[in-house]
C-alpha cells in the first residue's frame, strides 16, 4: 500500500497524554485523502530499527473541518502513540495511507443517534456527531462520554462548543473517579447505567435509532448486548475498534458473499481490481486471497494487519462472489456482507469472474 508524506500543520495538546495532529494535504493528494466521517488512517513510521503501522481514527469531519485530523492518546507500551504524542512536532512529515473504514453508514433519513465513547474512542464519535449535526437539522444526537477524571476528557472544548451551537445535541460526561466538586454523572457506563438512562436517551419522537460505540472491547460488548436486548437491530449498532482479538475456527464453514458459483471454487478467476481510480485485471492463483491477488498485481490498495482485525482492506464485491472467513463478522455486520462489503484479506474467489472496488471506502 502506498504511503504518502503528509506534513503536520498543527499539533494541539488535548490532555497530558493525548494530542491532535492536523495534516496539510497537498493539492495533488486532495482526491486520495478525501474521506468520510468516522474513517481512519494508517500511519507508518520508522521507530528505532522497526517499521510500525498503526490505525488512528479521524476526529475531523469532511466539509466541516479545514484539515484532516487524528487524535491520539498514549497507551502503555505503545511505541507509535508515545512517538506521536511526545516527539512529533509541527512541520514534521509522517507517512500515511489513504483514509478508509466504514464506521458510519448513512441512513435514508433523519435519525436519533445514541453515541457512547470512552477515552480516546471519542475520535470517530465526534467525527460522526459533527457530520450528523451539520448534515441535517432533523438529526438528534445523544453523546455519552466516559472517562476516569475531569482532566482526562479529550476534546472537551470542542464538544462543549458543539452543544452550544446545536440544540439537537445532548452531551453527558460520566466520570469513574470524579473529584468532590464534580456535578455531573459518576460511575461507569455499564449495563446498570444504560438501563437507568436509555428511555431518556431514546426520546419520544419517531426517529429511527442508531447506536455508535467506540472504546474498550468489554465496554462495547456490554453496550451492544444491552441495546440488542432493548430491541435495536444489530445492523443499527456500529462499533469501531483496533484491538480485536479474533477467535478463528479453522473448521468453520466460510460465508458466501455475492454471486457464487454452484460448483467448486475455481482454480483461477479473472479479477478486476478498482483502486485509486484505476482498474487492474489479473488472474488469481489457486488458494490466494483477494488481497494477495491485488498485491501481486501491484494495485494501490489499503491494507495492514492481513488477518482481518484492522479493516484496512475493506472493499465491495461488484461482480461475482467470494468465500469469506467467518470471523469477518467480528469486524463487519451481516448487513455489510449483504451489500457486498468484505475484507479482502479474508476472501477467496467463488466465481470465475470477480470485480472488487476498494474506492468505496
Amino acid at each position: 500500500m502506498a504511503h504518502y508524506p503528509l506534513r503536520v500543520a498543527k499539533k494541539v495538546k488535548e490532555i497530558a497524554d493525548a494530542c491532535s495532529l492536523e495534516f496539510a494535504i497537498p493539492q495533488d493528494l486532495a482526491t486520495a485523502f478525501s474521506y468520510k466521517a468516522g474513517q481512519f488512517v494508517t500511519i507508518v513510521q520508522e521507530i528505532g530499527d522497526e517499521e510500525i503501522q498503526r490505525q488512528y481514527s479521524l476526529s475531523s469531519t469532511p466539509t466541516v473541518d479545514p484539515r484532516l485530523r487524528v487524535t491520539v492518546k498514549k497507551i502503555e507500551d505503545g511505541r507509535m502513540s508515545h512517538f506521536l504524542v511526545d516527539q512529533v512536532e509541527e512541520g514534521d512529515v509522517l507517512f500515511t495511507q489513504r483514509p478508509t473504514g466504514r464506521f458510519y453508514v448513512p441512513s435514508e433519513g433523519p435519525e436519533r443517534a445514541i453515541m457512547l465513547a470512552a477515552g480516546s474512542g471519542i475520535a470517530p464519535i465526534i467525527s460522526v456527531a459533527k457530520h450528523l449535526l451539520h448534515d441535517d437539522s432533523a438529526n438528534r444526537v445523544v453523546l455519552v462520554y466516559g472517562n476516569r477524571t475531569e482532566d482526562t476528557i479529550i476534546l472537551r472544548d470542542e464538544i462543549d462548543a458543539l452543544a452550544k451551537q446545536f440544540e439537537a445535541l445532548s452531551v453527558e460526561y460520566v466520570l469513574s473517579r470524579a473529584a468532590d466538586g464534580w456535578t455531573e454523572a459518576r460511575g461507569r457506563i455499564d449495563r446498570a447505567y444504560l438501563a437507568a438512562n436509555y428511555e431518556r436517551w431514546r426520546g419520544h419522537d419517531d426517529l429511527p435509532l442508531r447506536v455508535y460505540l467506540c472504546g474498550p472491547e468489554a465496554f462495547m460488548d456490554t453496550a451492544e448486548a444491552f441495546f440488542q436486548g432493548s430491541g435495536i437491530a444489530l445492523n443499527h449498532i456500529r462499533r469501531e475498534s483496533f484491538d480485536l482479538v479474533l477467535n478463528e475456527d479453522e473448521e468453520a464453514e466460510p460465508l458466501k458473499v455475492g454471486e457464487c458459483a454452484d460448483s467448486d471454487p475455481p482454480a483461477s478467476a479473472a479479477i478486476t481490481i478498482v483502486s485509486g481510480g484505476n482498474s487492474t485485471e489479473i488472474a488469481s492463483e489457486e488458494g490466494e486471497t483477494l488481497l494477495e491477488t491485488a498485491l501481486r498485481a501491484e494495485a494501490d490498495v489499503t491494507f495492514d494487519c492481513q488477518e482481518g482485525t484492522c479493516a484496512s482492506c475493506m472493499c465491495k464485491i461488484e461482480v461475482g462472489g467470494v468465500a469469506l472467513k467467518p470471523h469477518a463478522l467480528e469486524v463487519l455486520r451481516q448487513s455489510d456482507l449483504d451489500e457486498g462489503v468484505i475484507l479482502a484479506c479474508l476472501a477467496r474467489p467463488l466465481a470465475s469472474t470477480i470485480k472488487v472496488n476498494f474506492d468505496e471506502f
